[in-house]
């Protein structure tokens, strides 16, 4: 799940507007988050899950013409 969330940490700056609302304010926090605990980061499955989601709209998005 960590690489999933550095994933999103380098895609979310040129590949925010892709997400909704929510997804932006949840990944933000997320993203404060693994600046603040780094490796040691614990996400629910529930959590994760979101970030899967989340990372599946950004790669679509930028493979959908936009270069990433």
């Amino acid at each position: 799940m960590l690489n999933t969330l550095l994933e999103i940490a380098k895609l979310y700056p040129s590949h925010s507007q892709f997400l909704d609302d929510w997804q932006r304010q949840f990944v933000q926090d997320q993203l404060q988050r693994l600046e603040k605990w780094g490796d040691d980061i614990l996400l629910s499955d529930k959590q994760a899950d979101a970030l899967d989601k989340a990372l599946t709209a950004m790669r679509k998005a930028g493979a959908g013409g936009e270069q990433a």
